[in-house]
């Protein structure tokens, strides 16, 4: 009965072979779904973080609008009106392009207020280059014939800042952010 004794023997090992590529395709499965779980954990992370910068630097230009705004109407004639009027126009570009990167990241309010924002940033700058005179005489070339209004800017970005305070990326919103 050699032919039982090889055919047991053969079973046993060919079970331990098997029980062990086994242990390993399973040891193999719990970390690829931890390494995924982590990659995931990171990349939620890398949102909140770009989310966050974003609204940051939205509100910091927009803020940077405001007080060109308000220097260059207060200044009264500006030599540099040329420059100043630029630098204006171009601060509101920036507005938009921050508003733009932010409707990717967050939810449908928090897009809705950045919108907003830079709609009244557009409308300022605008406003800031209709009033400016720049075809008169030396004397009053570079004043604006109007002092601009903030109000409706300022609420903009008010309403924009009270959302991104309570917005989280993705569309979500809450108290504020979700612990683990």
């Amino acid at each position: 009965m050699p032919e039982v004794s090889v055919a047991a023997s053969l079973v046993t090992t060919l079970g331990s072979v098997l029980a062990a590529l086994g242990g390993i395709g399973m040891t193999q499965g719990i970390g690829a779904r931890n390494e995924r779980r982590k990659n995931e954990r990171l990349m939620a992370e890398e949102r909140v973080r770009a989310h966050d910068r974003t609204c940051a630097d939205l509100m910091a230009a927009a803020r940077k609008l405001r007080l060109q705004i308000v220097v260059t109407a207060k200044i009264g004639r500006c030599t540099d009106m040329d420059v100043r009027l630029s630098a204006i126009q171009e601060q509101a570009a920036i507005v938009n392009q921050h508003a733009s990167e932010l409707a990717l990241l967050a939810g449908d309010a928090l897009v809705t207020a950045g919108r907003d924002l830079a709609r009244e940033a557009d409308e300022l700058a605008g406003f800031v280059a209709e009033t400016a005179l720049m075809d008169r005489d030396d004397t009053s070339r570079g004043v604006l014939q109007e002092k601009p209004d903030l109000a409706e800017f300022e609420k903009a970005l008010d309403g924009f800042e009270a959302q991104a305070r309570t917005a989280q990326p993705g569309g979500a919103s809450g108290s504020g952010r979700s612990r683990r």
